[in-house]
């Protein structure tokens, strides 16, 4: 009995389970479909650069490590994709500290993927990030660019652990940054001063074609005004004239509400930001027969 993964950049990666009895030969045909997806069941070419003395990432499945019954790197990998592997930064030993990033950085670096032909290209991917221990606050992240060839902007600045896969889904990626026939996506784990762990993985990357952007979303436009987006310290939500009392929610990429406020008969509010990380939000609007939701950034 054999399982067998096939997987080519620019398409979808396929799992085949077969037999071959003794003293036969079987033949596989894999039909693969054009995608920019990989879950790491095969190295597809993904490239590293890195300064940092260990800790540099590397594929396959993953080998779990703890700190004071905390997890720090995962037993396994995405329970999302097909196969066991992924990206992990430093892969040896099992112990605390074990290949963990030391001294510097490293980087995951794509292949280039072609969008030039994309309505509406929306990102999905799956990250693991712990940084524990030490003798004062952890004080490393994880950062998520895309590059589109010209310019480079990030999409999420992780400086907090989580003790578990977590899941971005459908990014629109113009909201970022311009689309063209040369992106690429680099993660980068960092080990600032201060001798902390530092553990980090990446798996399950996908994009796909969403629907079109312009008229045919305008139903699903939130009818408030937010500016300016993206943002720094602060900004402002203007309500139009009429709308009904509700809530203003706030949430980070993990789900956690970070500002919330009843809204009475304001023409605006001013939210300040300045204690948020930068990177995606969701801001929501409920009242008693509406709710609206829309995606605000900081940077």
């Amino acid at each position: 009995e054999y399982t067998v993964y096939a997987g080519k950049w620019g398409y979808t990666t396929e799992e085949v389970a077969f037999s071959i009895g003794l003293g036969t030969t079987n033949s596989v045909i894999i039909e693969l479909e054009e995608a920019y997806e990989d879950p790491f069941a095969v190295d597809l070419g993904w490239t590293i650069d890195s300064d940092a003395d260990a800790g540099i990432w590397e594929i396959g499945e993953p080998q779990g490590t703890s700190f004071g019954g905390f997890t720090l790197n995962p037993e396994v990998d995405s329970d999302s994709d097909i196969g066991d592997w992924c990206y992990v930064t430093g892969n040896s030993g099992i112990g605390t500290g074990d290949d963990d990033v030391d001294g510097g950085y490293t980087t995951l670096v794509s292949p280039v993927f072609d969008l030039s032909t994309y309505e509406n290209p929306l990102l999905s991917f799956e990250y693991w990030f712990t940084n524990e221990g030490g003798d004062n606050n952890p004080n490393d992240e994880l950062d998520i660019r895309l590059d589109n060839g010209t310019d480079e902007v990030s999409l999420l600045l992780i400086d907090e652990s989580n003790d578990s896969w977590f899941t971005v889904s459908e990014l629109v990626m113009a909201d970022y940054i311009e689309v063209t026939n040369n992106m690429t996506l680099k993660v980068t784990a960092a080990d600032m001063p201060g001798g902390h762990v530092v553990e980090a993985g990446f798996d399950n990357f996908k994009v796909m074609d969403g629907e079109p952007l312009g008229v045919g979303n305008i139903s699903e436009v939130m009818p408030l005004d937010i500016s300016p987006n993206p943002f720094n310290e602060a900004f402002v939500v203007y309500f139009p004239k009429g709308m009904e009392n509700g809530t203003i929610q706030v949430f980070d990429m993990r789900g956690r509400i970070v500002s919330e406020m009843i809204v009475s008969n304001e023409n605006s509010i001013e939210i300040d930001s300045r204690s948020w990380a930068k990177g995606i939000y969701q801001l929501s609007y409920i009242s008693n027969s509406e709710k609206f939701t829309q995606k605000i950034i900081k940077q």
